[in-house]
């Protein structure tokens, strides 16, 4: 193949090149502009009245200014899981009467308990028994090692820890603390048997 054969090739190479790189660049254009041509066209159309439109006005439905002072009702369920502890229906405050006869029950309570106390310190002083001091404590639970084991009480507002041979509130002493129950005698009389109380009870 000669030179200028060679040149003729590659400058017919390098044209169909720059034609498709022309189509490319402006070819999307001139369809545009061929659909743009044909909206203007029917646009004309719908003018001339030969066309119709696919979309139709929507009805219209008519004001009632009345509707606009109605209040939405309100739902109050039952039980609202996602209000926890908040209380539906408000609790009604305590009347007078509802208070003197709660204070007249605790008045009744405490007066029993004062009889049956004297009662029993009656009957100790005929039998010659010691009046031994109330234990009004809860044992929880002990803890610790075997050898060192602590023993723990509430009253209900106060824990109280105790050892073993500890002395508990002035009146009582710790005997012996097991796994699950623990002896409890009595500081001023040694020779009175221990009471023996279960963890939680």
């Amino acid at each position: 193949m000669s030179k200028d054969q060679r040149q003729k090739l590659l400058l017919g190479v390098l044209l169909v090149l720059m034609l498709a790189a022309v189509w490319r660049q402006f070819g999307p254009r001139i369809t545009v502009g061929s659909g743009s041509s044909e909206s203007g066209n029917r646009g004309q159309a719908a003018e001339r009245g030969t066309v119709r439109s696919v979309v139709e006005s929507p009805g219209v439905v008519e004001l009632r200014l009345e509707d606009l002072d109605k209040v939405a009702g309100r739902f109050r369920p039952g039980r609202d899981p996602f209000r926890f502890g908040e209380s539906g229906v408000a609790e009604a405050e305590p009347t007078e009467d509802e208070d003197d006869e709660a204070a007249r029950a605790a008045a009744a309570q405490e007066a029993l308990r004062r009889a049956m106390e004297a009662q029993r310190r009656q009957e100790a002083a005929v039998s010659g028994r010691p009046v031994l001091p109330d234990f009004d404590l809860k044992f929880l639970g002990s803890f610790g090692s075997r050898q060192k084991r602590l023993a723990v009480f509430s009253d209900g507002v106060e824990i109280f820890n105790a050892l073993e041979g500890g002395v508990l509130k002035g009146d009582f002493v710790i005997r012996q603390i097991g796994l699950e129950s623990v002896d409890v005698g009595y500081l001023d009389y040694p020779d009175e048997p221990a009471i023996r109380l279960a963890a939680g009870g």
